[in-house]
């Protein structure tokens, strides 16, 4: 019983949730790129809803993944918007744990399920050790999934998503939202011995000027105030928070910093603002001044229309072919930054900030994509069949990089006194044998398949051995779904895994997953709900009521 006070005790002042922080003495820096970029990345004739025909652009997305993967790998984190090629996605991954010479887990593919607690839904969320993809509604029969894509070459520990409440759909705005499942998606991404949380997002598309869109979009930016609360409500050090995406907000980040700061609680205090307006951030001088020369903060064009005369932008001469729309350019992507300010209380913060646009300037060299097309004449559009089109981007929108020093502290944590009380010994057991479980239905959480320990084999027998139950913990037991995070420990004991589920209120059950079968360090599951135990040796489970009551020194 002592053992678990005392690691209660040291989880606790990890979060610093047991008195006041002392801001620690030692800190390193360490030099982070990272990217946001509205991909274009859509299934052939995917936007053949009226307003959208299809156009060069479905054509080559296959062809344009190679560039796109050269610029993600430039950079140590890429969050990415338009994502809803699921073949193409899946390249895209394989390749990162490729070039980071990783295994790619065997349990990766397009069903794990992760509870939208905003909505009470079960998303189709993928979340693995270097990336986040989704989400999408299993309850809505959508065509597409909200297309958002997080690749870290830094360890992802925690993970969420949440879908937008609603959308304007193509009557009367003739938008194709309501065919997406679009929401935002969350990486706490552990860079050395601290993190940062990421959001990445895509809102609804249309002008603001049409009050149904403006309504429907400034409802989405007090969603993710909602969840970016929720994700970080544990973070009692002020962690950076990073804010990305495809806002379709025409060049009024001042709407979205109020919105998002006004929605979330006043006890978190948390407030955004842009990245390019922090205080000393480094941005071109094109950015800082007007057509007078007048000291301003004057933003380009992330977006502008296949009509739009580029001379003087990134796109050049050739201006954006890749454009499926006319109009004049907007401003619609965006990072902001909240928690950026060192002080007693924060356990890391951002500093040396450089931001730009990707690419910055018209590159010397354009793309050419219809080349490697084969048989232009099984497509749709005849179009493609013209001469050769040159693209000075790899997308329809710019991306936006930001470079920072990221200024950690190495906490020295408290060495836990030694008890004299012996730790319980588990009984030796014979293999446990039982009955296979029904098949699962579509929306429910695949099995999980270890990366190294092949997966026993279930043999059907009427006898099913009992699991050996130490205090409250469930060994040999596997509580299966209802997942509402995951993460690494950095130590394998399950005695961690349950005290995170009773810091957690929203915790009802947990299950730890051994070193070696997921991941080299042992995974933690917090779960909302209390799922039904499976046999499983890999696993020892635990329910939040069942500890409260058997160790009343938890109340």
């Amino acid at each position: 019983m002592k053992r678990i006070t005392v690691i209660l005790l040291i989880v606790c002042l990890i979060l610093t949730s047991c008195g006041e922080a002392k801001k620690p003495a030692m800190k390193s820096i360490k030099k982070i790129k990272l990217l946001t970029q509205n991909a274009l990345l859509q299934e052939p004739h995917s936007m053949d809803f009226y307003l959208f025909k299809s156009d060069v652009y479905n054509v080559i997305s296959e062809i344009r993944l190679p560039c796109i993967f050269d610029l993600t790998w430039n950079y140590d984190i890429a969050a990415l918007q338009e994502v809803n090629y699921d073949e193409l996605t899946r390249d895209l991954i394989k390749g990162w744990y490729s070039q980071k010479n990783v295994k790619l887990p065997t349990s990766v593919n397009f069903n794990q399920n992760l509870h939208d607690q905003m909505q009470n839904k079960i998303l189709k969320v993928l979340s693995e050790k270097y990336f986040v993809f989704g989400p999408n509604n299993t309850a809505k029969k959508n065509k597409y999934t909200g297309g958002l894509l997080i690749l870290s070459k830094y360890p992802i520990t925690k993970s969420g998503a949440v879908l937008f409440s609603s959308s304007v759909g193509l009557y009367p705005h003739r938008r194709p939202d309501r065919y997406f499942d679009k929401g935002v998606i969350y990486a706490r991404i552990k860079i050395e011995d601290d993190y940062i949380h990421l959001f990445n997002t895509h809102l609804q598309s249309g002008s603001s000027s049409v009050k149904a869109i403006k309504t429907v979009r400034d409802q989405q930016l007090k969603e993710i105030a909602k969840f970016i609360e929720q994700m970080t409500a544990d973070d009692n050090l002020n962690h950076p928070i990073l804010l990305v995406g495809d806002f379709n907000i025409d060049n009024n980040p001042a709407n979205i910093q109020t919105e998002i700061t006004k929605s979330i609680s006043d006890k978190k205090k948390i407030t955004f603002i842009e990245a390019a307006a922090t205080k000393n951030v480094e941005i071109p001088k094109s950015w800082s001044t007007d057509k007078n020369g007048k000291k301003v903060l004057s933003l380009p064009n992330t977006w502008i229309g296949s009509d739009q005369k580029a001379a003087g932008t990134p796109w050049g001469s050739w201006g954006n072919k890749l454009a499926n729309e006319k109009g004049a350019g907007e401003r619609i992507d965006y990072i902001f930054i909240a928690s950026n300010n060192a002080s007693d209380n924060q356990q890391a913060f951002l500093s040396n900030l450089k931001m730009n646009t990707v690419p910055e300037k018209t590159p010397s060299q354009p793309y050419c994509f219809e080349k490697i097309i084969a048989n232009c004449q099984i497509q749709k559009n005849k179009n493609i069949c013209k001469p050769k089109y040159e693209y000075a981007t790899v997308s329809d929108h710019l991306g936006l990089q930001l470079q920072f020093n990221f200024n950690y502290h190495k906490p020295k944590l408290p060495t836990p006194t030694p008890t004299n009380t012996p730790t319980p010994t588990k009984t030796p057991t014979p293999t446990p044998t039982f009955t296979p479980s029904p098949t699962l239905t579509p929306t429910s959480t695949p099995t999980r398949t270890p990366t190294s320990t092949p997966t026993p084999t279930a043999t059907p027998s009427s006898q099913v051995t009992q699991p050996i139950v130490t205090s409250c913990l469930e060994y040999d037991i596997d509580r299966y779904g209802s997942d509402i995070a995951r993460f690494l420990l950095a130590e394998a004991d399950p005695l961690i895994c349950l005290a995170y589920c009773l810091i957690d209120e929203n915790c009802q059950a947990f299950t730890y997953v051994k070193p070696g079968v997921q991941d080299e360090n042992a995974v933690c599951y917090l779960k909302g709900e209390v799922p039904n135990q499976s046999a499983d040796d890999r696993c020892i489970s635990g329910v939040r009521e069942t500890c409260l009551a058997s160790n009343p020194d938890f109340q």
